[in-house]
């Protein structure tokens, strides 16, 4: 363990926790209070785990290209923090070291249940290395900097996306903007690798719940070009859609464009009860006498509005006349009392039935839907006149139509409606349903009710033709550090060496804002800051050792640099086997005495010959001046 000696932990298993209602998202082969009291307990043993200094724990899921969730650990599983009772039911606990090149070690794993012991598994995934040079470890200002800055994150609901409906399957478009630091500019992802770039999408098609979307959108984004999934990931978070940048590019800014296609209902209706005038008998009598048979003769008569005129070739007698009569279908009877025909005309009724609805699904608003109208009785053409087709208002999907008059309108429906749903429905007639035409004059229809209901409604839902941009939450979404709108409210905000929780107290602190708080360093150089009586490790001081220290190079400011005589900085594991750091100490001097003085003492010898070389060569001179004289 990091700076802290060999710990045992033990969790007592959390006492049965009442669940009222399935919170589980698949089923659990136990009673549902026992499955939330052990996922308790883990998360319980997540948070111990973290109270270590230099560590952090978290729960997760694991899964491979090759054997997927098998929920068995092995070397090419990939891990993801997730907050799904269903995964934090299996008890996988992922630990990292917060300290860049410091290891540690699990001896034993196991679930004890009275006498019965279960071992558990572990494996390691990374190994902890020194690194060579300053560049190799985190520096305190860049930890604390992604401490405070974080990821940024868009965040949607379930109901942004409209995922709360059920039997709905919902497509979606995805692509970001986003600066990448290699080409040193603002590019699409993904792109068409134009020049300049366009941008393109990555599709989730079929999409029937967030961690369906989640799963869909990461395939979809290994695949693009370039790959989304090199920028930016979706997970899962206490249910919503989460859509962050990746730890290596933290501080990068992206703005993303996603759009959703809602399915609309089309509405295909046969059958409408009608009204219509009652039948008006007329009886005339034809006097024969004097006829003059066979012949051809022509019968003209008036109903309700109008006349018509009946022709009738080859009459023979009075008989025949008389069943040639009977053959029209607007008159009624025919009686025979030579030498007369009494015969009755009766205005005919016309049953008006109604074909399914003639649906051709456009855009949104453009959609429309015609009522082709027939009637049985009567002769030649009926047609529709100007109506609404109106629904009991409702919310979520709309339903588009257009009335006969070439007016489009829209209401709701209700959300998640299966197809072949019957629905009320009504006519609503401002002027005349329906027109019957006859070859003599015009018999027009007048409903004595203006509403016409539909005894048979069926929605049927069509596929989407149009893409809506979705807005992200902006309750939830920004960055992922104290500044951020969105904190990680998840297992994780109680572990107190979590990043999450830092974050969580380093906003409580103010500290994007204002001073920084209690900071302290020990002496292996790890920087922590204390509130609450918690510590919270934010990085490393590193300490460099060197084969020559007296071939570095002042540099002014107690500063020294590297030289060739000097060789490469030696950098230890949690600085072991180093200098010491004294925190809240003032370094008074770092001369190094002995050494000063032995230097002295070198400097003063030197200083006498120097002073003796002179007395000589002033002898010599004046032993010379005397000889010239």
């Amino acid at each position: 363990m990091p700076a802290s000696p060999d710990k045992t932990i033990t969790i007592s298993h959390a006492d049965p926790i009442e669940v009222s209602e399935r919170t589980f998202d698949s089923i659990v082969p136990l009673d549902l209070d026992v499955a939330a009291s052990r996922v308790a307990t883990y998360r319980a043993l997540a948070d111990q785990i973290s109270e270590i200094q230099g560590l952090r724990a978290t729960m997760v899921d694991e899964r491979n290209s090759t054997t997927g969730n098998n929920d068995v650990l092995e070397d090419t599983d990939n891990f993801n923090l997730s907050t799904s009772n269903s995964d934090m039911l299996k008890g996988i606990i992922q630990i990292k070291s917060l300290i860049p090149g410091v290891s540690f070690d699990i001896s034993e794993v196991g679930e004890i249940s009275g006498s019965n012991t279960v071992a558990g598994d572990f494996q390691t995934t990374t190994l902890a290395s020194a690194g060579i040079g300053v560049g190799a470890l985190e520096s305190a200002r860049d930890a604390l900097s992604r401490a405070i800055t974080g990821n940024q994150r868009d965040v949607y609901t379930t109901a942004d996306l409209k995922l709360d409906v059920p039997n709905i399957k919902n497509d979606f478009t995805y692509s970001i903007s986003i600066f990448d630091k290699e080409l040193d500019k603002i590019i699409p992802v993904p792109n068409d690798n134009g020049i300049p770039p366009q941008p393109t999408n990555i599709s989730i098609a079929d999409v029937e719940s967030v961690q369906d979307f989640v799963d869909k959108f990461n395939a979809q984004a290994a695949t693009s070009t370039p790959m989304l999934s090199d920028y930016v990931q979706a997970v899962n978070i206490n249910g919503n859609v989460v859509i962050q940048t990746l730890d290596d590019n933290f501080d990068v800014e992206f703005s993303g464009n996603l759009k959703g296609a809602v399915p609309f209902y089309l509405n295909e209706a046969s059958g409408i009860s009608n009204s219509h005038t009652a039948p008006t008998a007329v009886t005339s009598t034809i006097d024969t006498t004097g006829l003059n048979f066979p012949d051809t003769f022509t019968y003209t008569y008036s109903g309700s509005t109008g006349s018509n005129t009946i022709t009738l070739t080859g009459v023979t007698d009075i008989n025949d006349l008389a069943t040639k009569l009977q053959a029209d279908p607007n008159i009624d009877t025919v009686t025979t009392a030579a030498p007369n025909i009494a015969i009755t005309f009766v205005d005919k009724t016309m049953d008006i039935t109604a074909s399914s609805l003639d649906n051709s699904a456009g855009d949104g608003p453009n959609a429309d839907a015609g009522l082709p109208l027939t009637h049985t009785n009567g002769t030649t053409t009926s047609a529709i006149n100007t109506a609404t087709l109106t629904f009991p208002t409702t919310e979520n999907f709309v339903f588009y139509y257009e009335t006969a008059d070439g007016t489009k309108s829209s209401v709701d429906i209700p959300a998640g409606t299966a197809d072949g749903t019957a629905m009320a429905a009504l006519i609503q007639a401002d002027s005349n349903i329906a027109t019957a035409t006859f070859a003599a004059g015009t018999i027009t229809i007048t409903p004595t009710n203006q509403d016409y209901a539909f005894t048979s409604t069926t929605l049927i839902s069509d596929a989407p033709t149009s893409l809506l941009p979705l807005d992200k939450n902006n309750d939830y979404s920004g960055r992922q550090g104290a500044g951020a709108e969105f904190i990680e409210l998840v297992n994780t905000i109680d572990q107190t060496t979590t990043q999450s929780s830092l974050q969580l107290k380093l906003d409580t602190l103010g500290i994007s804002d204002s001073a920084f708080g209690e900071f302290s360093v020990d002496s292996t150089g790890l920087i922590t800051m204390k509130q609450d009586g918690a510590e919270f490790a934010i990085g490393q001081v590193s300490i460099a050792l060197f084969n020559n220290t007296r071939g570095l190079n002042p540099s002014g400011d107690n500063l020294l640099a590297k030289t060739n005589e000097s060789g490469e900085p030696i950098y230890n594991l949690n600085n072991d086997k180093t200098a010491k750091i004294e925190g809240k100490t003032l370094e008074l001097s770092t001369a190094d005495l002995s050494e000063s003085l032995v230097n002295l003492m070198v400097f003063q010898r030197a200083f006498e010959a120097n002073a003796k070389s002179i007395t000589t060569s002033d002898q010599l001179l004046n032993t010379l001046i005397n000889l010239k004289r």
